[in-house]
């Protein structure tokens, strides 16, 4: 009967129609499983603002400074700084930048320290900056965060999870090669994965989550994790605008923040850096004046300078101590300030540096009547004097009584702008 299309004989005994389930149904339960699954595992972290607020991460490359056919080389310089691990050749905009060496007192474990940091004057715009290091990042620890409780990381990105897995001494910053090589330690492909990942954590959102779900998987919490220790990297009080950034030879995250003028900071606008394409990173701030100005100026100076760089953030030691005077610049001077044991040659050339450069910062601001130069050069020359006092614990003074002599006059003369000493 059943063949022919008749009744069974248990639907004669029982006086009912048996139905054979539809095929919708199993579809039904086919999509249901997935996202009670997906709920039941990410459903905690949708209450989360930090998911719910996606940010877009866009991608630019610094163009750098361009060298023109018949320029005037003379201009240009190699800066180079242990400090900031960079060494880049630049005219500084055809000398309208000037840079001077700077210290702060930062707290460190409830310590304070001396911390040395670039000041930066725009002579055409009239406005200064600041560049500093902050923080040291180890960022294979940080990005390890993103594995958590997630099967499908390993899949996602297998180069930066092989990295993972390796010994972190593999990693750890070395002695720079006599060969002058400046490999980095993560391969490209390592390097690719980090970008993959940083982007997703910050993007990640409502308005993408199901792409995001289909490219990586239903588990989020190690993209929120990543994104909220990367966010602790930024000044507090401000939500930063984010994208990434190429400048020279490194990819960084880039953070921008504006202050309000109430808020206690030199500089009102920050960019913060973090060096993306190493496990040796740190947060690199350069920070301007809050006006129009600054903001050109600020953009000069990256395009300028900090475009043209090869960061060695994976090295140490590569950059041989001066023999003569005319090698210091006012960037590699922060070393040699910093420097707790320079040998007496080291520390002569030093005071004939500082003493020459100033002189002649300190004659073209009174001669150009350059107020805003002068109240820059005023407190930096403040500062230097009081650093220059301090005397080490169970050390001599470190600067030579002929030099603070000289150094004394020309702080005197400045203040009192003695056109006569600076022979104007």
């Amino acid at each position: 009967k059943l063949l022919k299309g008749g009744q069974s004989f248990k639907e004669e005994l029982t006086g009912c129609r048996l139905m054979a389930p539809r095929k919708i149904g199993q579809w039904r339960l086919i999509i249901a499983l997935p996202l009670l699954l997906f709920f039941s595992i990410s459903g905690p972290l949708l209450k989360n603002l930090a998911l719910l607020d996606g940010l877009v991460v866009s991608f630019e490359s610094l163009e750098q400074e361009d060298l023109k056919p018949g320029a005037n080389f003379d201009r240009y310089t190699n800066y180079y700084s242990d400090k900031f691990k960079l060494k880049t050749f630049s005219s500084l905009a055809d000398g309208r930048f000037s840079l001077f060496p700077d210290f702060e007192f930062v707290k460190i474990k409830s310590k304070k320290r001396l911390s040395p940091y670039l000041l930066i004057y725009d002579h055409e715009n009239r406005t200064s900056g600041e560049l500093k290091v902050g923080l040291n990042v180890g960022l294979l620890e940080l990005l390890k965060r993103g594995a958590y409780g997630n099967p499908f990381f390993k899949r996602s990105f297998p180069a930066l999870s092989e990295a993972l897995a390796e010994p972190r001494k593999n990693y750890e910053e070395r002695d720079f090669s006599q060969k002058g090589s400046n490999q980095l330690l993560f391969n490209p492909m390592v390097r690719e994965d980090i970008r993959k990942l940083i982007q997703a954590s910050f993007q990640l959102g409502m308005g993408n989550l199901v792409g995001h779900v289909l490219s990586y998987g239903p588990f989020l919490r190690g993209f929120i994790e990543i994104r909220q220790a990367f966010l602790l990297l930024a000044h507090p009080g401000v939500r930063p605008e984010v994208d990434m950034i190429t400048m020279g030879n490194m990819e960084f995250l880039r953070y921008r923040q504006t202050f309000s003028e109430d808020y206690p900071r030199d500089k009102q606008v920050l960019m913060t850096y973090i060096p993306i394409g190493t496990h040796n990173s740190f947060t690199l701030q350069l920070g301007w004046d809050k006006s129009l100005q600054g903001a050109l100026s600020a953009k000069a100076f990256r395009e300028n300078f900090l475009a043209n760089g090869e960061w060695f953030l994976d090295y140490k030691n590569f950059f041989k101590r001066p023999r003569l005077e005319a090698e210091v610049t006012p960037f590699f001077a922060l070393d040699l300030l910093a420097e707790q044991d320079a040998n007496q040659a080291t520390q002569d050339i030093l005071e004939e540096f500082l003493y020459r450069y100033y002189y002649q910062k300190c004659r073209t601001a009174i001669q150009k009547g350059d107020k805003a130069m002068i109240e820059s050069l005023r407190y930096n020359l403040m500062r230097l004097s009081s650093i220059m006092k301090i005397k080490d614990k169970g050390k001599k003074q470190r600067f030579s009584a002929l030099f603070m002599n000289q150094w004394q006059e020309l702080w005197s003369s400045f203040q009192a702008r003695d056109r006569q000493y600076f022979n104007i």
